[in-house]
C-alpha cells in the first residue's frame, strides 16, 4: 500500500483524520494530533516522503495501514479495504472527493450533556468522537460513558427511576 500512495494523497489522509493540513518541513515531516488518543500537544509525526507515521504518545509507528488498523482497531485485511474505499473516494484529477459528513448522532448524558457524537459520511461511513473541549474534536471515544441514544428523551418518556434502573443494570452486566 504504501507504494501505491502519493506524498499529496499521504498528506490528504491524514488531513482528513485530523481535520488539519499538515505543515510540513523541507524534509516532508510534519507533526499533528495523534486521531487515536486525547492529544493537546501532536503527537503524531508523519513523514510525507518515506509515507511512514509514529506516535510518540502511543509509541507505535508504521505505514498508512498499520495507522489504519491502529485507528479502526482492525485486522490487516479490513485496513487495507477501508484504504482502497477511500482512495477510490479521489477523482481522477487527485483531489480528494471529502467525505462528507451527511448526519450526526449525539449521545448526551442525563443532564444533557454532550458525551460523544456518531457521524455518518458520504460515501458511506461511520466514525464517533467526543468533544476536546475547545470547540474541536477527537476521533476516539475510549473513555466516553455508553449511554442510549436519546437518553434525556427516554428518561422522559419512561421516566427518570425506570430509565436510572436500566443504565444500573447495563453498568453491572458491563462488568459481568
Amino acid at each position: 500500500m504504501k507504494h501505491d500512495l502519493s506524498e499529496q494523497k499521504f498528506l490528504e489522509y491524514f488531513e482528513s483524520l485530523t481535520g488539519r493540513r499538515p505543515r510540513v518541513n523541507h524534509k516532508g515531516e510534519a507533526m499533528l494530533p495523534c486521531p487515536c488518543h486525547d492529544d493537546r500537544n501532536p503527537s503524531l509525526s508523519i513523514n510525507a516522503r518515506k509515507r511512514v507515521w509514529h506516535c510518540f504518545a502511543c509509541n507505535k509507528g508504521g505505514g498508512i495501514t498499520q495507522f489504519e488498523m491502529l485507528l479502526r482497531k482492525c485486522d490487516r485485511a479490513t485496513a487495507r479495504r477501508e484504504l482502497r474505499t477511500w482512495l477510490k473516494g479521489k477523482t481522477s484529477g487527485g483531489e480528494a472527493t471529502r467525505r462528507e459528513i451527511v448526519e450526526t448522532y449525539d449521545y448526551t448524558d442525563e443532564t444533557g450533556v454532550l458525551l460523544k457524537q456518531v457521524v455518518r459520511f458520504s460515501p458511506k461511513g461511520f466514525a464517533q468522537r467526543k468533544p476536546d473541549g475547545k470547540d474541536g474534536w477527537i476521533w476516539d471515544v475510549r473513555g466516553v460513558r455508553n449511554v442510549p441514544y436519546r437518553l434525556s428523551e427516554v428518561m422522559h418518556t419512561v421516566g427518570t427511576e425506570a430509565c436510572f434502573c436500566m443504565l444500573l443494570q447495563n453498568h453491572m452486566l458491563s462488568r459481568v
